[in-house]
């Protein structure tokens, strides 16, 4: 950042590259080498907030997918604990292809991440959303589980 572009940093960060720049004169006036100081770009902030704000300007709009006997969708998918994880992954991967400079970055994303959850979440038989109907949201119960004996986890 440059001394010029001080209003828009954030309080504190003009004095801390002016110290970097004057440590590094000093030590260069001082008969040391100088080194260069590197300003690293900073990340380009998400296009979305959330994953909320995602699924609802990004990915239904943009990946439509027809509502069949072997894909399913539930209109509360935020009731959905998997589905949450699984369309996070997906919004938080879309954010880095987008703001990749890789010229293939969204393709790989397309390849790599949206065609290999989505058919895990959309899936009527197994999916999240198994038990819901486009007009209905239905609770899953979890996985049953019994406890493992008091001393399983223990190392012998």
């Amino acid at each position: 950042m440059n001394v010029t572009d001080a209003a828009d940093a954030p309080e504190g960060v003009e004095h801390q590259e002016t110290a970097t720049g004057l440590a590094a004169a000093a030590g260069a006036a001082a008969g040391e080498e100088a080194e260069e100081v590197v300003e690293e770009e900073e990340p380009e902030p998400p296009l979305c907030p959330d994953v909320q704000t995602w699924v609802e300007h990004v990915y239904a709009p943009t990946y439509i997918r027809k509502i069949t006997q072997t894909q399913r969708w539930c209109p509360s998918w935020w009731a959905h604990p998997e589905a949450i994880v699984r369309l996070t992954a997906l919004w938080r991967t879309w954010e880095a292809a987008r703001a990749s400079e890789d010229d293939t970055a969204m393709a790989d994303w397309v390849r790599a991440y949206l065609d290999a959850i989505n058919p895990v979440l959309l899936a009527a038989d197994a999916g999240p959303f198994a038990s819901c109907a486009p007009d209905r949201h239905s609770e899953q119960a979890p996985m049953p589980l019994t406890a493992p004996p008091a001393d399983y986890w223990t190392e012998d």
